[in-house]
C-alpha cells in the first residue's frame, strides 16, 4: 500500500522496535495525524487467544474522564409516560417511529429502550443492529431508569468489544487534546478493560496500540499501561 508523503514523513517521528510508555506515546500521537483537522485517536488491545477463548466475549460501556467529541444525540423508545423534558432525550417515542427509523428520516447516535418496548421494536434488529445500536440490557440502554441511561451516554459512555479476531479498539481522545489528558484517558480505560483481560490470563496480550485515525501507530509498553 503506498502512502502519502505527509504520512512517510509523521511516521519518520516514531522510534523504531520502541513499545513506548503511556505519557511518551501521548504527546507523540497528536503530531502522527495526517488530517487537517483533528481526528480521534484510537486505542487497539491484540490479543493472543486459542481458539476457545475466541468464543468468549468481552463487552462493556466506558466513560473518560476527559471528554471530547460532539453530543450523543438520544432517542428513546418508551411510553406517553416520557417525555424529553423528563428524560433528556432527544426524539422520545413508540411504535411510531419504526417507519422513519427504517426509511432513514431520523438521526441519533444512540438508542435506548424499556422493556415493555423491546418485543414491539424487535423488528429494528436488522436495521439497529448492523449499526450497533439496538438497545441491550448488557450496555444499560435497556432499561427501567432510561434519563440514568441518557445521562450516560451524553456524558461520554461509549461500548467496547472484543472481535472474533481478538481485537479490542475503542476511541480514547482526540489529537488536538493535551498529552496528559490523552494518558489520563488511556489509564482510565486500562482500569476498565484489565479485569476483563485478565480472565485470559496475565499474558494474554500481545500488542497495544495508539494511533490517530489517519495515521501510523505508536506501540505502547504493556508494563506501563497495565500499571
Amino acid at each position: 500500500m503506498k502512502r502519502s508523503k505527509k504520512y512517510t514523513a509523521v511516521a519518520k517521528l516514531i522510534k523504531k522496535n520502541t513499545n513506548y510508555k503511556t505519557l511518551e506515546a501521548a504527546d507523540l500521537v497528536g503530531k502522527l495525524s495526517t488530517t487537517k483537522f483533528a481526528g480521534a485517536v484510537e486505542l487497539a488491545i491484540q490479543l493472543k487467544l486459542t481458539e476457545k477463548q475466541k468464543k468468549e466475549t468481552i463487552r462493556g460501556t466506558y466513560s473518560l474522564p476527559n471528554k471530547f467529541g460532539k453530543e450523543v444525540k438520544v432517542l428513546l423508545f418508551a411510553d406517553s409516560g416520557f417525555s424529553a423534558s423528563n428524560t433528556n432525550a432527544d426524539i422520545v417515542g413508540g411504535e411510531e417511529l419504526i417507519a422513519d427509523i427504517e426509511s432513514g428520516k431520523l438521526e441519533f447516535d444512540a438508542v435506548v429502550a424499556t422493556p415493555a418496548m423491546m418485543p414491539k421494536i424487535a423488528k429494528l434488529g436488522r436495521t439497529l443492529g448492523s449499526k450497533g445500536l439496538m438497545p441491550n440490557p448488557k450496555n444499560g440502554t435497556v432499561t427501567e431508569d432510561p434519563k440514568a441511561a441518557i445521562e450516560k451516554l451524553k456524558s461520554g459512555q461509549r461500548n467496547f468489544k472484543l472481535t472474533d479476531a481478538g481485537r479490542i479498539t475503542v476511541v480514547v481522545a482526540k489529537s488536538d487534546m493535551k498529552a496528559e489528558q490523552i494518558a489520563e484517558n488511556i489509564k482510565a480505560f486500562a482500569q476498565i478493560i484489565s479485569p476483563e483481560i485478565a480472565k485470559f490470563g496475565n499474558h494474554s496480550i500481545k500488542k497495544i496500540t495508539l494511533c490517530p485515525t489517519m495515521g501510523p501507530a505508536i506501540s505502547l509498553d504493556t508494563a506501563d499501561f497495565l500499571n
